[in-house]
Parts: structure tokens; sequence; C-alpha cells
């Protein structure tokens, strides 16, 4: 199975259907773009709660196109094997209260297993996420910023050895085992500044 995405054709809604869970997602600056500003009565860092709060429940953060949401959610409901290799290209912003999610999910939690994390100016982080909490599992001395696009490559194998690595370099080099089986689909969660997808491609590597 291999998903692949680049938003040439100005849609998100066909070949692949994304589906918006909350806040305004639209194909814009080259790839799928959102923007999520604080209210003066959110704390500027609100950090990983937040989104526990948002997603308790399957698609549990809002209205698709809601105004003033406080998250903007994107998800692919796609089959995924435990071994995959996912090449990504983001660009993003570097306020203090950025802060996006991404990876493959596992049941009706989008939030649900392992995740990409980017919050403000704090180093990339891979983190396990279920319905008792996150944990970090590993992180580099790296950060997406200043808006210009990075190229990701996300590996696992089937010892659960995963690699996260930009043009040639290894950022992350970890073993987990907390997840056995397969995913069920691929979500990006923008919980602060602006953060553009510009391409995604899945791939199982069974």
């Amino acid at each position: 199975m291999c998903v692949r995405d680049d938003f040439s054709d100005g849609d998100h809604t066909r070949k692949p259907a994304w589906r918006i869970a909350a806040g305004r997602l639209e194909v814009r600056n080259g790839g799928l773009n959102s923007v999520v500003t604080p209210s003066a009565a959110r704390p500027q860092d609100a950090g990983r709660q937040l989104i526990e709060d948002l997603l308790k429940q399957q698609l549990g953060v809002g209205r698709p196109g809601q105004e003033g949401a406080v998250a903007a959610v994107a998800y692919l409901p796609i089959r995924l094997a435990p071994v995959f290799r996912i090449t990504m290209q983001v660009s993003g912003s570097a306020e203090p209260y950025s802060h996006l999610e991404l990876g493959p999910y596992r049941g009706n939690g989008l939030n649900h297993a392992y995740r990409l994390s980017q919050r403000g100016d704090q180093p990339l982080q891979l983190v396990f996420a279920d319905e008792h909490g996150a944990s970090v599992i590993a992180s580099a001395p790296h950060r997406l910023e200043n808006r210009v696009p990075q190229r990701l490559i996300w590996q696992r194998d089937a010892e659960g050895r995963m690699t996260v690595s930009r043009d040639g370099e290894v950022l992350i080099d970890v073993v987990d085992r907390k997840v056995s089986g397969g995913f069920d689909g691929f979500s990006l969660i923008n919980a602060g500044g602006e953060w553009t997808l510009h391409e995604l491609v899945v791939e199982d590597r069974k």
C-alpha cells in the first residue's frame, strides 16, 4: 500500500481524500495549510494536555471550518502496516506557541500511537501517546521553523526500530515496541502557529 499527495491538484478532498476533524485547513502556499492563533484566554504554551483534552473522543475537537478553533486537525483513514516508511515535507513557524504533531494513529484516537511533535523552540520529539497519556521516546536537536520546507523520512522496521532523518542525516534512532500491530491512518494536528504539509508519502514496508 502506498499513498502519495503533493496537493498539486489544489484539492485535499480526493485522491487521497483527507478528512477535516477541526479547524480550517486548505490547500495554499504549496500544500495543506492551517493557521492557529491562541486566543487571549488560552495560555501561550497549552502543551500536550490541550490535545489530550480535545481528542478524548474520535474527531472530538470541534466542527470542520469552525472559526476560532484551538486546533486544526486533518487525517487520512488508511490501513498501514507496523513496518512503514513515511516521507513528509513540512514547513512551519517558530512562535513560542507553535505546536505541530503528525504521524500514524490507531483506533479512534487521532493522536494515539506514534507522533512527531514540534513545540515552540523545543527539540523535535518522537512521542508515544494513548488513552493513558503520552511519553517522549526520543528527541533531536532539530527544529521545524523559519517557514523553510524540510523533508523528513520516518521509518520503522519489524523489530520496532524507528529512524527519522533529514537530508541523509539521522536525527532520531530508537527502538520501541509499544505498538505490535498496524495503524488506522495518518493525522496532522496543528495546536498553534502556521504549518504547511507540502508532501506526504506513506508506504507499507512489510
